[in-house]
Parts: C-alpha cells; structure tokens; sequence
C-alpha cells in the first residue's frame, strides 16, 4: 500500500520553508519586518488642524459668555433706566412724586449691585483704610475721630 503525501507536508511546502526560514535566521530577530515609519508631516498637519479647531471652539465659547453676562447686567439695568424715565415724566405734576420716584430708583439701583455682589463702601465716620480709601485731603473736624473718613466725595 503506498501513502500519498499530505498536502503542505511534503518538500517544498510553505510550513516547511517556514520553519527553514526561522532555523537560518540568527536568534533573536523577529520574523516580521519592522513597522513603517509613522508619516511625521501628516501628524503635524492633524496637530495644527486640531488646534486651529480648539482655538475657534475657544473663542465661540468665549464670545457666548460674553454675551450671556452682558445680557445679565442689561437685564438688571434696563428697569432702573425705565424708572427714572417715569421719575422724569411725573417731575412737572409733583416734586414729591419725583423725589419718591428717585428715592425707588435708587433702591432698585442698590439691590442689583448687591445682588452682583457689590458691598458700599464704609463712609463718612468709619476709620480710613488705605486699601479702600482714596484720600483727596486731611481735615481735622473735632466731631469726628482721629484717622476717619470726614466727607465722602465720590
């Protein structure tokens, strides 16, 4: 009985020169080839292009919250400006009718610079600090302590 041979066992079959191939090769060298070099050019173009996308996210963002804050303070200062309008319009009828309308005005003006967290100023009696105080002259007053605020101008 004669036996065929099996296929890609016999000589010349490319399990064979596979396993030629590896004894030949020196110890310690890979059977593949080394990986192509990256394509340093096309990285540095993806890189500028990346940026030049981040820089105009960047700045739609910025310009947004521009407009959101300045649309915060226009939102609080449009009402103040509407009230000293009716202030000015009522002055003819009755001076104290624009006086309390001033006084209102002035409230509501108050109210919005605390709610964006602005504080007054210590005034006229309070001691002088240098790094809240600008001082324009000294005065001595005898109703007044030494080293305290006498007039506020500004």
């Amino acid at each position: 009985m004669s036996a065929a041979p099996r296929e890609g066992a016999g000589p010349g079959s490319p399990a064979e020169e596979k396993e030629a191939a590896a004894a030949a090769a020196p110890p310690g060298e890979a059977e593949e080839a080394p990986p192509p070099e990256p394509d340093y050019h096309d990285l540095y173009i993806r890189l500028q292009a990346d940026f030049q996308n981040f820089r105009k996210r960047q700045h739609r963002e910025r310009a947004d919250t521009e407009a959101r804050i300045v649309q915060g303070i226009l939102a609080e200062i449009l009402p103040i400006a509407d009230d000293l309008e009716r202030a000015l319009e009522s002055a003819g009828e009755n001076e104290q009718a624009l006086i309390e309308g001033l006084r209102l005005t002035l409230k509501r003006m108050q109210d919005a610079l605390q709610r964006a967290g602005v504080e007054p100023v210590p005034g006229k009696g309070a001691p002088f600090d240098p790094n809240v105080h600008e001082a324009v002259s000294v005065t001595e007053d005898p109703g007044v302590p030494p080293n305290c605020v006498v007039e506020v101008l500004q």
